[in-house]
């Protein structure tokens, strides 16, 4: 039998026929009713984080209603004294302007006060700071528990000569009998002076300590008359970890330093140090670029200095190594 081949015809469509395919049911990323319950749980987010915003927009007004009322500033005054002279590490008299609380950016919280005067016990002006500042913790606070995180010092002038142990050559306690550097004592002072910084900066108690725009005056006998310290910074990185960087100008020589250290908190002793210290050449800061040394003391012209020092504190039968790498 014969058969006749179906005949093709064209269909046309108006436009109001044609459907959109994103609006087909097997278009839709999420169906709808997953759609309503990640609404749901984008919501809830938002409300917890507009109660959040609200709770620290409610604490920061407190906090400024405190130190605008002056309210309690005798117990900041009391802290603050108290802090500064156990940082101090001497017996001295400390005297503190203006107190209150204030915002910080690293603990949310700070104690401020401005025009802090140390003097020594006979009376000899030791420190003038124009501001400190003090962070603390917020939730001890809140319970009348007055726990400190950090300090800054802005704005000082030291005098080392009225300090216990500045008022002769520092240089002395590095020599031996025939007046030679003893690297014995050399190591020696260095390890000592990382324990003192770590015993500053505890996990229990003040982490970080930092400094801008601190003046040091050191005695008239010294080869260093005078050390601007820029900004300087101490801080604990971890248990018995310290890490510190150091910008200052050294009768006008500008110097970086930058250190880590590590301490083993069973024995009490530097596990590991690591320093490198920077001093440029007078000249090389200078308009120009000019790499001019600066004449030292004795006529001679001194350029820039580069020392890399590492080592670790005696262990048991195992001496103190502190090796140094000086480019000059």
């Amino acid at each position: 039998m014969d058969q006749e081949d179906p005949q093709h015809e064209k269909i046309r469509f108006r436009r109001d026929e044609i459907t959109d395919l994103a609006k087909l049911p097997s278009a839709c990323s999420v169906p709808p009713l997953g759609r309503a319950v990640v609404r749901r749980r984008f919501r809830v987010l938002g409300r917890v984080f507009a109660g959040l915003c609200a709770l620290v927009l409610l604490a920061a007004a407190g906090v400024y209603v405190l130190g605008a009322s002056g309210i309690g500033t005798e117990r900041l005054r009391a802290e603050a004294e108290t802090a500064i002279e156990k940082l101090a590490g001497v017996d001295v008299n400390v005297t503190v302007g203006a107190a209150r609380l204030t915002l910080d950016g690293s603990s949310f919280i700070a104690l401020q006060v401005n025009d802090v005067s140390l003097k020594t016990a006979d009376g000899k002006p030791m420190a003038d700071i124009g501001r400190v500042r003090f962070g603390m913790r917020l939730l001890p606070l809140l319970s009348g528990d007055v726990r400190l995180t950090s300090a800054r010092f802005s704005n000082a002038h030291i005098v080392v000569a009225a300090m216990p142990s500045g008022g002769g050559d520092w240089t002395a306690a590095l020599r031996n009998e025939n007046g030679l550097v003893d690297p014995e004592k050399v190591s020696a002072a260095a390890f000592a002076s990382v324990n003192d910084a770590l015993d500053a900066v505890r996990e229990d108690s003040i982490r970080q300590i930092d400094l801008h725009n601190v003046e040091f005056e050191l005695p008239d006998t010294g080869l260093v008359k005078r050390v601007t310290v820029t900004s300087a910074t101490v801080a604990q990185t971890g248990t018995g970890r310290m890490q510190f960087s150091y910008d200052a100008d050294v009768d006008g020589r500008h110097a970086t330093l930058t250190a880590t250290a590590t301490r083993d908190a069973t024995a009490r002793r530097i596990a590991s140090l690591d320093a490198n210290i920077e001093i440029e050449g007078a000249g090389t800061s200078g308009e120009g670029g000019s790499t001019e040394a600066a004449p030292a003391a004795d006529g001679a012209r001194l350029g820039s200095i580069a020392l890399q020092l590492s080592g670790s504190e005696a262990s048991g039968d195992s001496p103190s190594r502190l090796a140094a790498s000086l480019s000059l």
